[in-house]
């Protein structure tokens, strides 16, 4: 989910919220944790929102019914405006990043698994950052972001290293004003693409990606004079398999779809009708109807309503229906609020400091607005599991069994341990034991698997000096849970050596299979 801002309305969002009387005040309130084997087990959906007032990230706990509880702020970047969620560290829990617009910084918040965050990091970017984004843009395994710089003309993308940390921006020039951006495969290989929207140009700007976090300014679509797109975002609506890009229009009463023909071009831009909104700020691509047609929600600011377009598969759209929402509606994002498997919506109202919670019905259509306050200028919103820490399943897989080893000789093996746990959990793991006998070396004694992952395990073993029957077993354990473990069987037999009488006979009873039947008994044993 992702937010962006102008700066005429950045002043003017801050000098009308500050003088507007506010219905509500936040409340701190201490969240009673539920935890089994030291592992908060959460499932509810959460709201994370940017306080562009109050330069801070305000965090909703969910009930799984539709209900929220603040559960406190956390201070970022001067006047935040976009925000993000993803895995930064590999550690299973959510983490968060906002565009601080007044600083040119990013700023890191990395999550407990309580809804709690600490300021870990800020991280340059360009002048006046607002639309962000997250993707593996190198293929690496970790999350990177990428930024639009709406007074730089440029795109950054800052390269993840999995441990909190970004390499120093890259910047990519699109066209002026860039507020906002989304990913995908747009031009028919397996690297991840960028498109941005271009305010000041009223255009959009495709950078095609190398695979490798590069990315090269591919084409340029006008959308027309005044159009001053706000918000885009992506989805299959026409179902041809290809990507499509929809648009939301600041100059317009409209949403634009641009069709994709897999190959980096777009069909010409369609328009469709929603509420007015002079400055729109978002865009949810989501099945409301649950028709498995790709539809559309928007926020009108100027009418503080949302618009639903429902889609019909192939690429067009339906009437839109309204829903009343608070004044200025900016942000946008969708979640099953209530768990009952229909998509809900939550929208931030910068002008009376609240979010609106709006539970959909399944069938296009959505309750009235339930109204949380919500600090100083509410703008970007994102729903997650916020306080869910995802738990790891340890499963082990292979056993060690030689015969016929030369006393003192290296054996050379391997065993695999796998994450079968939640999605999105860590395992981290740990060789508590293995056999006394013998020497024993492994490629690693811990580390950290994510879900639905394998890692092979090296064993190099020099057997004992002596001739016997070797048995025993290698346990691995998970360190977050004790009772999480699981073992490999090893089993090793070095037969006495051989004297040189011995070898002979052996080698006589091999040149004659058929004689001494007696003799092969007792050698045999």
């Amino acid at each position: 989910m992702k937010i962006k801002i102008t700066a005429i309305l950045i002043c003017s969002i801050f000098m009308i919220a500050t003088v507007l009387p506010v219905s509500g005040s936040n409340v701190e309130i201490e969240k009673e944790n539920v935890s089994s084997a030291g592992m908060l087990r959460n499932l509810n959906l959460d709201l994370a929102i940017t306080n562009a007032g109050s330069n801070q990230v305000n965090i909703f706990l969910g009930d799984g019914s539709g209900e929220f509880e603040n559960s406190g702020n956390f201070s970022v970047g001067n006047f935040p405006v976009g925000i993000i969620d993803g895995d930064f560290n590999l550690d299973g829990i959510l983490d968060i990043i906002t565009t601080d617009y007044e600083d040119a910084n990013v700023t890191l918040l990395i999550g407990d698994g309580t809804g709690s965050f600490a300021l870990t990091a800020r991280f340059p970017v360009d002048l006046e950052p607002l639309g962000i984004i997250d993707e593996d843009f190198n293929g690496d395994g970790k999350i990177d972001i990428a930024v639009a710089n709406s007074g730089s003309n440029k795109v950054s993308v800052l390269i993840g290293d999995g441990a909190s940390g970004f390499a120093p921006q890259q910047t990519f020039t699109v066209g002026n004003g860039p507020v906002d951006l989304c990913s995908g495969m747009f031009d028919g290989d397996s690297n991840v693409d960028l498109i941005s929207a271009n305010l000041d140009s009223n255009s959009i700007a495709l950078l095609t990606g190398d695979g490798e976090g590069g990315f090269v300014l591919a084409d340029t679509i006008d959308l027309g004079y005044d159009y001053q797109p706000y918000a885009i975002s992506k989805g299959d609506f026409d179902k041809d398999g290809n990507m499509d890009v929809v648009v939301a229009s600041g100059g317009y009463p409209d949403i634009g779809v641009l069709l994709g023909d897999g190959a980096g071009g777009f069909d010409p831009l369609q328009n469709f009708t929603v509420g007015l909104g002079l400055e729109r700020f978002d865009i949810v691509v989501e099945d409301f109807n649950n028709d498995e047609n790709l539809d559309i929600a928007v926020p009108n600011t100027n009418e503080d309503t949302i618009s639903v377009l429902l889609g019909n598969g192939t690429g067009g759209f339906g009437t839109h229906q309204t829903f009343v929402v608070g004044a200025y509606p900016v942000g946008i994002c969708d979640g099953d609020f209530d768990e009952d498997g229909d998509p809900d919506l939550a929208v931030t109202n910068a002008f009376d400091n609240t979010v609106s919670v709006l539970i959909g019905n399944g069938a296009g259509g959505f309750s009235t607005q339930q109204i949380l306050f919500a600090g100083e200028v509410p703008v970007g919103i994102l729903s997650g599991n916020i306080d869910h820490i995802p738990v790891p399943d340890l499963e082990c897989n292979g056993s060690l069994y030689w015969t016929g080893i030369k006393p003192g000789a290296d054996i050379i093996d391997s065993f695999s341990i796998g994450n079968t746990g939640e999605v999105s959990s860590v395992l981290k793991w740990k060789i508590q034991s293995y056999p006394s006998w013998g020497e024993w070396s492994f490629s690693e004694t811990s580390g950290n698997i994510p879900d639905a992952t394998w890692e092979e395990i090296q064993v190099l073993i020099t057997a004992p000096n002596e001739s016997d029957t070797f048995t025993g077993t290698i346990k691995i354990i998970n360190l977050e849970d004790p009772n999480d473990e699981c073992e490999i069987e090893v089993y090793v037999k070095t037969p006495r050596t051989k004297t040189l009488f011995e070898s002979l006979l052996e080698l006589i009873l091999e040149r004659f299979p058929n004689a001494f039947p007696i003799l092969r008994q007792i050698l045999m044993r």
